[in-house]
């Protein structure tokens, strides 16, 4: 079932304040698009916003944080989308003698 549509998409209020910092920014005419800087998030449920773009963001998956390069075509995902949370069993090889 999808979000209503009157609703606006759901972003994590850390993820909110990163948004304000790089308006802030881009006001001021700093690059704000330099991959090199790193925010880490733990909110897989956020829908990747505009303003995000050419960001590196590391978010957490459970176990570590897997980075992730922001593209145009990425916006108006959730974040969770790009990473597994579960680790699949390998199959052991039987070895018949």
């Amino acid at each position: 079932m999808s979000r209503s549509s009157w609703k606006y998409k759901f972003v994590d209020n850390d993820l909110l304040k990163l948004k304000t910092i790089l308006i802030d920014e881009k006001e001021n005419e700093v690059n704000s698009s330099n991959p090199e800087i790193i925010y880490k998030t733990l909110s897989r449920r956020s829908t990747i916003l505009e303003d995000f773009v050419n960001l590196n963001i590391h978010i957490y998956n459970g176990f570590t944080y897997k980075k992730l390069l922001i593209k145009e075509n990425m916006v108006g995902q959730k974040f969770g989308e790009f990473f597994y949370t579960r680790k699949f069993p390998k199959h052991k090889n039987k070895n018949k003698k």
